[in-house]
């Protein structure tokens, strides 16, 4: 992987300057880098936040590239390199000693047949913030639940610790290929949430008149109508994400989350 393709933030001149420090010590490791991803980008590097890096895989999943991300924001759950690690990071990168892991993607099929693909979450949420929605949800074409509530997430084992979280999902290993479903303040009766294959397909159908937003990892891809449905289930596409962390599964939540390990 000699030739890197940088996504810096746009508008964090911290961002940029870490941006040029990468090229500085690239050059010298004899790798090359570039602005964007082109043709010729065998790996992606995202700058910034995990705003940023979500961004970035989404342009690392078209082209089916690794990608690691440097953290000059607040929160890097998926940024794994601090800004002060770049050198050596780097150095690690040049001669081979990181590990892909391989995260799995979550997909929503709109009606009009345009397919969005996430790597944290899709969700459906209300349209007004002082009304909640009402929606029914299928599981493979078998009625599951109806649900008044604020929204539905529908998040992959990464996301499981983003939007999923703070609305009581459980945090999961994310190299697990499952779907979480996890309503968002639901007045319902069973307001749990539900673990789900990969392959299984939800249905979620807008049966109040006030319509539903669908978001793809925070961007809003589409509105429901009354009656509007989307089908979300794994994409089936895995993005392989850089990591150098040797810790085990339990050790990082245990750390990530300020708990202390036995």
């Amino acid at each position: 992987m000699k030739h890197i393709g940088l996504i810096v933030h746009p508008a964090r001149d911290e961002a940029k300057a870490v941006a040029e420090t990468i090229a500085d010590v690239a050059t010298g490791l004899g790798l090359t880098t570039e602005l964007g991803v082109t043709a010729s980008t065998e790996l992606v590097i995202s700058v910034g936040g995990d705003g940023t890096m979500l961004a970035a895989a989404h342009q690392a999943l078209e082209f089916d590239l690794p990608i690691v991300g440097v953290n000059v924001g607040h929160v890097g759950y998926l940024a794994e390199i601090p800004r002060d690690d770049v050198a050596t990071s780097l150095g690690r990168l040049a001669a081979g000693d990181f590990r892909i892991s391989e995260r799995s993607t979550v997909a929503a099929t709109l009606e009009d047949g345009n397919r969005h693909v996430g790597l944290n979450d899709i969700v459906i949420e209300k349209e007004i913030s002082q009304r909640v929605i009402h929606i029914e949800v299928a599981i493979d074409g078998n009625p599951f639940a109806r649900y008044r509530a604020d929204g539905l997430i529908l998040a992959t084992a990464t996301g499981s610790t983003a939007y999923s979280l703070s609305a009581g999902g459980p945090v999961v290993d994310p190299e697990l290929d499952v779907v979480l479903l996890t309503p968002v303040a639901a007045h319902s009766a069973f307001t749990r949430p539900l673990v789900l294959s990969h392959d299984a397909v939800a249905t979620v159908t807008v049966t109040s008149e006030r319509r539903a937003r669908v978001n793809c990892d925070g961007v809003e891809v589409a509105m429901l109508d009354h009656g509007g449905r989307v089908d979300i289930s794994g994409a089936g596409q895995n993005l392989r994400l850089i990591t150098f962390d040797s810790r085990t599964y339990p050790h990082s939540v245990f750390e990530e989350f300020g708990h202390e390990s036995a």
